[in-house]
């Protein structure tokens, strides 16, 4: 995605073209929640079985770091776009070192005191923390770049369609015990947190149908 976005950006940035640049980073934001939000939570339900499938049961101890790591996928798809794409192509990269040293300095502390008491569960809540803390660092220094109403708007739909989509993975490896059961888990949750999104109005997934829907009628 950088190789997309940044050269568009630093184009926007070039030419004094605020609302551009604006238009395309909210954007980008936007999807990056509406896809990171569910193999966050997908990944939190189902990573026993994932660990099992893939590593096997010796590595099963290693479930809690998983679950507490997973919404790092969320907070390093936010840091990337924000300290990598747009600072870089706005050239504030010393904001990005900045939030970089506060997420080190969260780290160091907390795995000094957490480390030698939980262990690697500790080092997990140590890394989750000073990713979530670069990521919100970075957000205030972004000013106003995002519509903060429209990004909660979005956030919360997602968080809600992950919710049902939850469930809705509980119950397919409830029913399903085959190996298979989570491949099938994934697509019946990926189905449902679409239809959650589109039943509640999330302007960003209408977009892209949309975009599919009049690229194929284009092509036909």
């Amino acid at each position: 995605a950088t190789t997309v976005m940044l050269p568009r950006l630093s184009y926007y940035v070039q030419k004094g073209n605020d609302g551009g640049f604006r238009r395309i980073a909210g954007g980008a934001l936007e999807v990056i929640i509406l896809l990171s939000v569910p193999c966050a939570a997908g990944l939190m339900i189902l990573s026993e079985p994932v660990i099992l499938l893939f590593s096997g049961g010796r590595y099963l101890p290693a479930v809690p770091v998983m679950r507490i790591m997973n919404p790092v996928i969320v907070m390093i798809s936010l840091s990337n776009l924000i300290g990598i794409q747009m600072f870089m192509a706005q050239g504030k990269e010393r904001l990005t070192l900045v939030s970089v040293l506060c997420g080190v300095l969260i780290n160091f502390t907390l795995n000094i005191i957490l480390i030698r008491k939980y262990g690697a569960v500790g080092a997990a809540v140590a890394t989750l923390a000073a990713e979530t803390g670069v990521t919100v660092v970075q957000f205030i220094l972004a000013g106003k770049i995002f519509d903060l109403r429209r990004t909660a708007v979005c956030l919360a739909q997602c968080l809600a369609s992950a919710a049902v989509m939850s469930a809705a993975v509980t119950a397919v490896m409830k029913v399903i015990h085959a190996q298979y059961a989570v491949f099938v888990a994934v697509l019946a949750g990926a189905a449902v947190y679409a239809l959650c999104l589109f039943l509640l109005g999330n302007r960003r997934l209408i977009d892209m149908l949309e975009a599919v829907i009049h690229g194929h009628g284009r092509k036909s």
